[in-house]
């Protein structure tokens, strides 16, 4: 019976490690349509700011 209970929370375990992968690939595309967005938007508005990239948002974000 113990393993039917370990197989499940393994299986439980790699479907939970496939979860937060994919969160996190949709994490970062947002945060580079994001660094997109603002560049484009710089631009538009005539500003002379250097790109940005996903480094320095997802910091900027975390402060």
């Amino acid at each position: 019976m113990q393993t039917v209970k370990d197989a499940s929370l393994a299986e439980l375990n790699i479907l939970l490690a496939n979860e937060r992968s994919m969160i996190e690939t949709v994490r970062e595309e947002a945060l580079r349509r994001r660094t997109l967005l603002i560049n484009i938007r710089h631009q538009w508005n005539g500003k002379k700011t250097a790109p940005t990239d996903n480094n320095s948002m997802s910091r900027a974000s975390a402060n």
